[in-house]
């Protein structure tokens, strides 16, 4: 996501790597946003706020100042835009866009179409298809666990102060993980929460702007996202 949504991504890429052949695979816009939601939250990027409450105040900015990221879970999922950076950078034909819905739908396939446009070996079956090694947090109760034990791991950016940076609060960190793991997820499970009918309104709303430049990557399979 941040490759795709950080505004400096396309320009450092070019740079790096003008030649290369990229690949993005696109989620529906509001599972994407609620499901940001919830990993900022436990990366201690957000207040641990239920996402009706929380959402809205990104949507109107009141976040903003005081969690200076909160502007990426919406504009992450702003796919157009952040596609037409990489444009003004890269051919079109450098760029394969996928749509994640067909990808679980026919992992196989999608690898096909990845495997062609960076010309490699289209026959490669890799280990661990089927598998999904980062699911989100979605219990509230864990998700303010989990924050609370971010502040002993820093993040790329050292959001962990120094003096918990530590080997000792890195074990701690490991150690509420393995609690989170162990007792809480058998505990509370990972309810994933509907959305009330404003909040996911407002969310559409949001997107509603970019879908004509969403479209002209991905065609109609994007379509049901805005309707």
């Amino acid at each position: 996501p941040d490759y795709l949504g950080r505004p400096e991504s396309p320009g450092l890429l070019h740079r790096h790597a003008p030649e290369a052949r990229l690949v993005a695979v696109l989620r529906e816009p509001v599972s994407r946003t609620l499901s940001a939601y919830f990993h900022y939250m436990r990366r201690g990027h957000l207040p641990t706020l239920p996402p009706d409450e929380g959402i809205p105040r990104i949507l109107d900015g009141s976040l903003g100042e005081q969690w200076p990221r909160a502007w990426e879970v919406l504009a992450f999922s702003r796919y157009g835009e952040c596609l037409e950076r990489y444009r003004a950078c890269f051919a079109r034909e450098q760029l394969c866009v996928l749509v994640q819905d067909d990808v679980i739908r026919d992992p196989s396939g999608a690898l096909r179409r990845i495997y062609g446009h960076l010309g490699v070996d289209p026959g490669h079956v890799p280990p661990g298809l089927e598998d999904r090694a980062l699911p989100t947090v979605y219990s509230l109760p864990r998700v303010r666990f989990l924050s609370w034990a971010q502040c002993f791991r820093p993040d790329d950016e050292g959001f962990a102060p120094p003096a918990v940076a530590s080997l000792p609060g890195r074990l701690v960190y490991l150690a509420a993980v393995g609690v989170d793991k162990a007792v809480l997820r058998p505990l509370l499970g990972n309810p994933r929460p509907d959305l009330s009918t404003s909040t996911r309104a407002a969310l559409r709303a949001a997107f509603a702007d970019d879908k004509e430049k969403v479209l002209e990557y991905v065609g109609p399979a994007a379509l049901p996202w805005y309707e």
